[in-house]
């Protein structure tokens, strides 16, 4: 159901301050409409082309599906940048302008593993995710009336971005993580089906679902710290945040289970297991955080 004065896609007269030259506002408008309307479908078209590699190993979508998804996320990239310039902030204010971010960064940490891995077998899983995030924030966007000064920070803005990619990237892992339980448990009742036949092997699939849970877990190593001096400026007292310890268990989850798997050597389903835990502990600090602080990372108006 759409909010009552917010029109599909946002304001689009809006996008860009009354300061800047008629001719000016009006061309990045323009260039903004059209990737805000066309990324969804480029990114459904994406996931239908590794779909059809998926269930036919077929060689036209085994030629295109990586070069095609590359390309929306260039778009993608090019948009969320011309966004934050248009709008003068970080893309941080609403839910659909950090949803925007979340598509990017979860194409981003998955084209990282595919390549990692050279194996795509695993992009019809994921691409739902990123194209609904999308299609949700290409709806719904419009840019907020008051702004919060530190969406203006350039500190902040490393924080929050920071968090984006690892939040994204231990969404990819858990994907993955949840595949590998589900291939692990099938494998050993002797239950096969076309999804498993083309599913990576067992091995591969652990090494996906650590080597995305390594790249959330760095990522969200600097989100903490940059976090941290920016907030040491602002409140002393930031340690006892909840927003902060929580983060701070998620850290721990996921850097249990780096640990665990590249110094330890853990068997891959004890690791995986401690990566799927990280993530419900994520979620549910998601869920509380909106609950009992409801002020949370929330600066438009």
């Amino acid at each position: 159901m759409r909010p009552a004065g917010r029109p599909p896609g946002g304001d689009r007269s809006l996008l860009l301050p009354c300061t800047r030259p008629p001719r000016t506002r009006y061309c990045v408008a323009n260039v903004l409409s059209f990737l805000n309307h066309i990324l969804p479908v480029l990114l459904a078209m994406a996931w239908v082309n590794y779909s059809v590699y998926f269930v036919r190993r077929d060689p036209f979508a085994q030629k295109t599906a990586t070069p095609f998804l590359v390309f929306a996320t260039g778009l993608q990239a090019v948009y969320v940048a011309a966004l934050g310039i248009a709008f003068r902030h970080h893309l941080m204010a609403s839910v659909f302008e950090v949803l925007a971010v979340i598509a990017l960064a979860l194409n981003a940490v998955y084209l990282i593993v595919e390549t990692r891995h050279r194996n795509k077998s695993m992009g019809v899983f994921i691409l739902p995710f990123s194209a609904l995030f999308q299609l949700i924030s290409s709806v719904w966007i419009s840019p907020s009336r008051e702004i919060d000064p530190i969406l203006r920070d350039p500190l902040f803005g490393f924080h929050t971005g920071s968090a984006a990619v690892a939040y994204s990237a231990f969404l990819v892992s858990a994907v993955y993580g949840t595949m590998y339980r589900v291939f692990y448990r099938e494998l050993r009742a002797r239950r096969f089906g076309i999804v498993f036949e083309r599913l990576p092997s067992l091995e591969l699939l652990a090494r996906m679902t650590l080597g995305a849970a390594s790249v959330g877990f760095v990522f969200l190593t600097f989100a903490i710290l940059f976090g941290a001096v920016w907030a040491a400026r602002k409140c002393p007292s930031f340690w006892s945040d909840p927003k902060f310890l929580l983060t701070g268990l998620v850290w721990a989850f996921y850097g249990a289970a780096v640990v665990s798997q590249r110094l330890l050597r853990q068997s891959n389903n004890r690791t995986i297991s401690i990566t799927l835990a990280g993530f419900l502990v994520m979620v549910l600090s998601f869920v509380s955080l909106r609950l009992l602080v409801p002020a949370f990372h929330e600066f438009g108006g």
